[in-house]
């Protein structure tokens, strides 16, 4: 009886020595030995998913092994929680946090295993790599001894790394005033995991903008890693752009983050000729003139030499004639005018009209243009010589038929007042 009683009171002891130390617990019949054999993502070992920066209520499974040759019984498992990680919930709309989860592990005989699973959050910031949080154990022995140990266990969060390989454009030379240019950007995803959500966005300032709404942005889905993606943007420049170096920013944002990563791509715009207007005559008409020759000078300012070169005048619907003239080639500095030919209608009302004047050309095998305009001022219509002339006439006819009236009542008058004085009698 006193040997047992001696037994009994060694073993509690040398219970309460191995309380909170991470080594194997001895119990009255052998050793028990909580070991974490596994970590991983999602639910399924063989297909485990990855866990991102900004990843919300991903389930994180932590097998817990028993490698001793005892039992563990009523085990508590509670994970403590430091950044990245996090438990969120929601109360009446608004959002809290606790420092730790915990979840039961059961029983756990000799050689068995079990799978805890915590649903957690991770931080939009959080770093890629493997990041260590400690798995506090509680459990009993078979003799009910109540044990505490600690474990640690290695989380590991991974992201994709995305980086602009090439870029190109199409047509290969761009030129100031070119429309719907499309400019490629091959993204490779040179990181360990899958990229997720992936999003580009070429940041456009002048003298670039979007051909249309959107044209400038793109989603590419997910990226596994090696693979590479072709983003295509469409943009507009504007007909004044210098020629020259440009740099353009392409932004990429990815996985559940806000922000991004923003990539210095590069672009050449080649110089093209220039057409300056340099005179105008004549620069008015009047409504209902037929036949009215416009010449327009034109100067190459452009450091390059344009073949082929068309003007036409987009005219409105109270002109016609003939609007196309064709220039030829001209060389850097050269002049040219081009002559016109418009009727207009006399139904137009008079003041100043701005008519379109396109210039198409070929420079280097390909098909340019450029847009100006020129300013002609219509007047009204002056009356015609004939009709000048008769409305004189009748003036004239009026007035002399007025002198004559006025001189005949004047003779008339003189005849009557003279036969009166002759029936006067003499004294």
């Amino acid at each position: 009886m006193k040997r047992h009683f001696a037994a009994s009171l060694i073993l509690a002891l040398s219970s309460i020595i191995f309380v909170g130390v991470a080594l194997p617990e001895a119990s009255a019949i052998g050793v028990i030995d909580l070991t974490i054999s596994n970590v991983y993502w999602g639910t399924n070992p063989l297909s485990p998913v990855i866990a991102h920066p900004g990843e919300e209520n991903v389930q994180l499974s932590i097998v817990l092994t028993n490698v001793g040759d005892a039992s563990a019984w009523s085990i508590e498992a509670t994970l403590f929680l430091k950044p990245p990680f996090s438990y969120n919930y929601v109360v009446d709309g608004k959002v809290y946090s606790v420092p730790s989860v915990s979840t039961s592990g059961g029983v756990l005989l000799p050689g068995q295993s079990a799978t805890l699973r915590y649903t957690l959050s991770v931080d939009p910031t959080a770093k890629e790599g493997i990041h260590r949080l400690n798995l506090g154990l509680f459990y009993k022995t078979q003799t009910d001894v109540e044990v505490t140990v600690d474990r640690y266990v290695d989380v590991p969060v991974w992201s994709g790394d995305l980086r602009v390989q090439r870029v190109a454009t199409s047509p290969t030379k761009i030129h100031p005033g070119d429309n719907q240019v499309n400019y490629k950007a091959w993204i490779i995803n040179a990181g360990t995991a899958i990229a997720k959500n992936v999003e580009v966005k070429l940041q456009l300032k002048y003298p670039f903008k979007p051909s249309s709404s959107g044209s400038d942005r793109i989603f590419l889905g997910s990226l596994q890693p090696n693979q590479v993606s072709e983003a295509d943007f469409y943009f507009d420049i504007d007909e004044y752009a210098a020629f020259g170096d440009y740099s353009l920013e392409l932004f990429i944002k990815y996985g559940y983050s806000r922000s991004g990563t923003t990539s210095q791509v590069p672009l050449y715009m080649n110089e093209k000729a220039r057409f300056l207007i340099t005179a105008v005559e004549p620069n008015e008409a009047y409504a209902g003139d037929s036949g009215v020759n416009i010449r327009v000078t034109v100067r190459n300012t452009g450091n390059v030499t344009a073949e082929s070169i068309r003007a036409q005048l987009r005219v409105g619907n109270y002109f016609s004639g003939t609007t196309t003239d064709y220039l030829g080639m001209l060389h850097f500095g050269e002049e040219k005018t081009a002559i016109f030919t418009l009727d207009i209608d006399g139904r137009i009302a008079t003041g100043q009209y701005r008519i379109d004047l396109i210039f198409d050309w070929t420079q280097n095998d390909k098909s340019l243009n450029q847009k100006s305009s020129v300013m002609l001022r219509i007047l009204p219509k002056p009356f015609p010589l004939l009709y000048v002339a008769i409305i004189g006439i009748i003036v004239m006819a009026i007035a002399w038929s007025r002198v004559r009236k006025k001189k005949a009542a004047i003779e008339f008058r003189r005849i009557i007042l003279d036969k009166v004085a002759r029936l006067r009698p003499k004294r």
